[in-house]
C-alpha cells in the first residue's frame, strides 16, 4: 500500500504576492524586532498596552501630533528666503575736541570752579541718612 514512488503529501498553492505575503513579511520583521528588546522593556510595554484607559489616549495624541507635523510639512507656507542686506556705511560725525573760549575766563579756571562746586555738593550729602529714623513701634497689642 505504501508505494514510495507515490507522493502522498498534498500541497496547497501559495498565493503569489498579495496582502497575505506582505502581512507575513511584516510579522517576521516585527517578531525579530520584538525579540531584540530586553525583558524589562517588554514587561513595561505589555503593561502599557494592557491598560487601555492610558494606551488609547496616548496613542491617539501621538498620532495627532504626528499627523499635524506631516500636514505642516506638506501644506505649510513657504516663506521667501531672507536676504541679508549689508548696512550702508555712514560717515562718522565731526567732533570738535578743542575747548571753546568762554567769556568768563579760560577753560581751566571754569573747570576748577565747577569741580569745587561739585566737591561741596558731595560733602554736603548725608550718605548715612541720619535724618531718617525708624518709626516707633507699639508692642502692646490686644485683640
Amino acid at each position: 500500500m505504501n508505494n514510495p514512488e507515490i507522493n502522498q503529501t498534498v500541497t496547497q498553492p501559495k498565493p503569489k504576492g498579495g496582502v497575505t505575503e506582505v502581512i507575513g513579511k511584516i510579522k517576521t520583521v516585527l517578531l525579530r524586532v520584538w525579540g531584540s528588546f530586553p525583558l524589562p522593556v517588554k514587561n513595561i510595554l505589555i503593561k502599557f498596552y494592557a491598560n487601555k484607559k492610558v494606551f488609547i489616549p496616548v496613542t491617539v495624541a501621538f498620532g495627532l501630533i504626528f499627523l499635524i507635523i506631516i500636514l505642516g510639512l506638506l501644506f505649510g507656507t513657504r516663506s521667501a528666503p531672507v536676504v541679508f542686506i549689508p548696512p550702508k556705511k555712514t560717515p562718522t560725525p565731526f567732533v570738535v575736541t578743542t575747548p571753546i573760549a568762554t567769556p568768563s575766563g579760560d577753560i581751566l579756571s571754569v573747570t576748577e570752579i565747577k569741580l569745587k562746586e561739585l566737591n561741596s555738593q558731595i560733602n554736603s550729602l548725608d550718605v548715612s541718612q541720619q535724618k531718617l529714623s525708624p518709626p516707633a513701634i507699639d508692642y502692646d497689642v490686644s485683640f
